[in-house]
């Protein structure tokens, strides 16, 4: 279910549209010039991989491992 309404998304130009603004907002407060800013966009965006991969089923991470993750990128975020 969740790779069909992948694909619908990206096949109906105003709701791909209203998400790439929702990612723009979200990463456009960082500022990347600095350290932090830098480790603060990486850690996003590993959020969202890492929420794309178990949620659409394309790689098995029990609760124990999820909450170790985020523990881990906290942690590298500072």
């Amino acid at each position: 279910k969740g790779a069909a309404l992948m694909a619908a998304l990206l096949q109906t130009p105003e709701y791909l549209e209203s998400t790439r603004v929702w990612y723009r907002d979200r990463l456009r407060h960082l500022d990347t010039s600095t350290e932090h800013g830098k480790r603060a966009r990486l850690m996003f965006l590993a959020t969202e991989g890492a929420f794309m991969l178990r949620y659409f089923g394309l790689m098995e991470i029990d609760e124990n491992e999820w909450q170790e993750m985020f523990h881990d990128m906290s942690r590298f975020l500072g």
